[in-house]
């Protein structure tokens, strides 16, 4: 959230556009509470130039479906706390479930993080 860093940022993307495509960007749900609304109108600059964008830890916060609504995300990581025990929790498969058919009917990829088996 860096002002300079962003501009710098916006025009090295500018100036390399195969680049941009190959890039995704991420920020912690928890960063987007810090900076607000500030932050939609950013991320729709760096989209316009072709990158990709992240939300990481999704899902820890109680204004993370806001945030599908106000930011344009590619991908959302949700949180590997609700991946953990996933095959023995109930809550947690219907919260996956959920996040996952809202983030869907925006066309936003869902990535769960801490899967560890099949």
């Amino acid at each position: 959230m860096d002002d300079d860093f962003y501009h710098w940022l916006l025009d090295a993307l500018k100036l390399r556009q195969d680049l941009a495509r190959c890039l995704i960007l991420e920020t912690p749900e928890r960063t987007l509470l810090l900076v607000g609304d500030r932050v939609a109108e950013q991320v729709d600059k760096l989209v316009e130039r072709g990158c990709q964008f992240s939300i990481d830890h999704s899902g820890i916060t109680s204004q993370a479906l806001t945030f599908l609504q106000i930011i344009d995300a590619h991908y959302l990581k949700v949180d590997g706390s609700f991946a953990r025990e996933i095959t023995s929790s109930y809550e947690n498969q219907l919260y996956i479930r959920t996040f996952s058919m809202l983030a869907e009917s925006r066309d936003i990829g869902v990535l769960a993080q801490g899967i560890e088996s099949e």
